[in-house]
Parts: structure tokens; sequence; C-alpha cells
């Protein structure tokens, strides 16, 4: 490990694998710790006495908390050995590793697109546009903005250059002095709250000026810009996969498979039923159609009179928790029915279901 990544290990800090493998999962080997050769992210059925890593619904990327590696190499750093490795239980390729602070994925739900925001520059250049009404309509507490968008180092964040409170750059963190918590990115898309612009630009949306700009350190380029409401897709583990769930169907058809036991007895409260789909509407849901209490749908909002919440999603993951199902199936899953549907307003593929366990 170079001193960076030692340095980065702290708590509440993140290790985050991207990979492919061939059953799914992943975890580290630190090999040569004081207290010994451990594996961390496996679950304990080495004996090692580590909790399991953490999955996104694709399978590629895991994380393993600081507090999982600590529980089994102690908490000084200095004694984890020099070495990480990786492993996993079939064939595995990892392509990177990361260490930062640990977050759930901000996803912007109901979104407003920001029609027109395309847009690049150079390191600490800005450039954006006005705000359209409908986007400052959109701006109200519990609100997210997405930003979709490359650049050199990473990271991107929002500039309000003509707020009444002053120049604010808001999403770079605190080390230009705006008092802005960072936003939540991963290269590709990121987001910054509603709470995170007004605590430096106030909580009157009429006093944040009427232009957005964006900014980076490095080179960047932003594709678009939405603003929804905030909704997380949880990290989960000991995950179970629904074998042989891929399907599709037009806009308002359904269609799904019978439930192997295995996926029943991992519908327990805390789990969390996770979708990878594509659908052209972005959005995706469950139908139990066999369910004692009635044929029904789960994840849609209460558009169609089923009580049910909505799912979180963000075009290509969904996650419908057990909770949820509960609500309006019941609390005992024998009664829920044999199967379980997908359904999306618009034409939908799902490529896969698991259902695992969310990170507290």
């Amino acid at each position: 490990m170079p001193q960076e990544i030692i340095d980065a290990l702290v708590p509440g800090s993140v290790v985050e694998i991207t990979y492919s493998s061939e059953n799914g999962d992943i975890w580290i080997v630190m090999p040569d710790a004081a207290a010994g050769w451990m594996r961390v992210g496996v679950g304990n059925y080495d004996g090692s006495g580590s909790d399991s890593a953490y999955y996104n619904g694709s399978a590629n990327i895991a994380q393993i908390t600081y507090e999982q590696i600590a529980a089994v190499c102690g908490d000084d750093v200095s004694t984890w050995g020099a070495r990480m490795q990786c492993e996993a239980s079939g064939a595995w390729e990892v392509y990177s590793i990361k260490v930062g602070t640990a977050s759930n994925q901000i996803v912007a739900q109901n979104a407003v697109e920001f029609e027109g925001f395309a847009t690049s520059g150079d390191g600490w250049s800005q450039d954006g546009f006005d705000m359209p009404q409908e986007i400052i309509d959109a701006l109200v507490p519990g609100s997210v903005v997405e930003i979709t968008y490359t650049s050199e180092n990473g990271e991107i964040w929002i500039v309000m250059p003509d707020a009444e409170a002053g120049w604010m750059r808001v999403g770079v963190g605190n080390w230009d002095g705006s008092g802005s918590d960072s936003g939540v990115y991963d290269g590709t898309t990121c987001y910054i709250t509603y709470e995170q612009i007004a605590a430096v630009c106030g909580d009157d949306v009429s006093t944040w000026g009427a232009r957005m700009q964006c900014e980076a350190s490095g080179a960047w380029e932003v594709y678009s810009v939405k603003v929804g409401t905030a909704a997380e897709l949880k990290a989960v583990k000991d995950t179970v996969n629904f074998e042989g769930f891929a399907t599709s169907g037009d806009g308002w058809s359904q269609d799904g498979f019978d439930m192997p036991q295995e996926i029943i007895d991992a519908l327990v409260p805390g789990a969390v039923v996770t979708i990878t789909y594509t659908s052209e509407n972005g959005d995706i849901w469950i139908v139990m159609p066999d369910a004692e209490a009635g044929w029904m749908r789960v994840g849609v909002g209460n558009l169609d009179g089923s009580g049910s919440l909505s799912g979180v999603y963000n075009g290509s993951t969904c996650q419908i928790t057990y909770e949820q199902l509960a609500e309006i199936c019941g609390d005992d899953v024998s009664t829920w029915g044999a199967r379980m549907q997908c359904e999306a307003s618009g034409a939908w593929e799902v490529y896969s279901i698991t259902v695992g366990t969310a990170a507290e």
C-alpha cells in the first residue's frame, strides 16, 4: 500500500473495489497483519470473524469499511501490514481500488431536466446557464442536483456566481473557505443537495441568483444537470441471486418467475430487493400477483391506490425494501404468493434480481 492509501484508512473510510468475478463476490486479504493472515469482507464462514462486503446491484463494485478491517486486524493501521490483496470464490479481475469517505449512493427521483445544460472548461474555469423556472421550482428542501459529467480529476461542483450572499462554490468541501460540504461523486455523476446550497447561499432560493455554473480543479465536461427528490440506493451485503430472473415487457405489462426457496428465506426485515434493469421511463417496480392480500404493485408509489411507497431507482438499479412489500402484502412472507414479477410504465427489461441485507 502506498502511503496515501495508508493515510486514507481512517475511521469512517471505505475501500471501494471495481471488479468482475465469476460468482459476483470479492474481498480483501491482509496477508501480513500483526493479527495474522486475514480475509476481510468474506463473512465468517472461514472463521475470520469478518463481516461481508457490501455490493452494488450489478456486482461490479464492492465496498469494505475501515471498521470491518479493524474488527479483525485491530484499530492501529500500522499493524495491518504493507500489503493489500484481493480474492474471490471464483475467477476474478480487479480494475481499481480507491479509499474514501463512506456514503450511500444518492439518486434524484422524479427529476426535472435543466434543458440545454451542456458545457465544458479547463481546470478552475466555470461556465453554466441561467436557471429556467422549472429548475428554480424544483429546488426545494429534500431535493438534489444531479450532474452527469467527466473530469480530469474525477470531481465537479457548482458555482452560484450571483447569490446575494456572494459568489459561492458549493460541493467542493471547505478548503476554499465557502463552508460548503463536498458533493457525492464517482467520476460520472455528482449529487449536491438543496441543503448544501442553502448552507452557503441561504434558505430563500430567490436570493441564489439566476445562474448556475459548474467547475472542477482539472479539465471537465458536463453533459446534463437535473433536479429531483433526493433518495439513497443502499449498499447491501450477503446477497442471494434470484437465479434465472431475466425478462422484459412493454409499458404496463408484467412478467416474472416463481421465487426459489433461497429468495423466500432471504426476504426478512431489513432486506432489500435490488433490480438491475433498463426502462423507457427510468422506472421499475415489483408485482406480487398471488398475494393473499390481493394482486399488489410495490414500489410504484400510490398512483394506483396500492398504498405502496416508491422504490429508489436511477435508471439502471432499483431497490425495494422488505418493509415496503410487507406494508401492503403483510408481515408473513408465506402469504405473499409464490411469484414475483416486474413492471414499468414504459418498455422495460430486467437483467437480474438479488435480495440482500441493507447497510446500517
